[in-house]
């Protein structure tokens, strides 16, 4: 597809994959509070619409590989998962 395409059946495809994984990490004990799940899967879906962002603004401008934009992409989300637990936990 169109680097950093976004469409609305991919955009609800991301969100329950989000949804998906946490279950399963829940389900393995990877995760294990309801907060952990939310934050997991926020930050999951957060994820993906950041991905589609770097790769339609700066993949194809700047010969950015998919390797690297995942790289960036993880580094992002971890990020904000950690703010998100941060404000929740101090507001």
């Amino acid at each position: 597809g169109t680097e950093g395409g976004i469409s609305l059946e991919g955009t609800l495809a991301s969100a329950f994959g989000s949804i998906f994984m946490s279950l399963i990490m829940f389900s393995l004990s990877i995760i294990s509070t309801n907060l952990q799940f939310i934050i997991v899967s926020i930050s999951g879906f957060l994820a993906t619409i950041t991905e589609s962002i770097i790769g339609d603004r700066f993949q194809d401008k700047y010969k950015l590989s998919n390797e690297l934009v995942n790289a960036i992409q993880t580094s992002i989300s971890s990020t904000m998962a950690i703010l998100i637990f941060y404000l929740y936990t101090n507001y």
